[in-house]
């Protein structure tokens, strides 16, 4: 089973040691699970904590983010 949400909120606590930003926050989460009889006996997750953490202000947007010309090695 897959499942795939965006997650919306409000940075009010301590995150990892980064104190509240206070800042309004949205990013995306997949969760991989496996389902027998009934039960999840194994679960993976995937979020974007690069998007949430630039949202609070933890790390900064290098200007080539998303940039694809800028390929490695040229």
């Amino acid at each position: 089973m897959a499942v795939r949400y965006n997650i919306i909120g409000t940075h009010k606590g301590e995150l990892e040691g980064i104190p509240p930003s206070g800042k309004e926050v949205s990013f995306s989460r997949m969760d991989f699970m496996t389902v027998i009889d009934g039960k999840v006996v194994d679960e993976w997750e995937i979020a974007d904590t690069m998007a949430l953490m630039q949202q609070i202000g933890a790390i900064h947007a290098s200007p080539s983010a998303g940039n694809s010309s800028s390929a490695a090695g040229s």
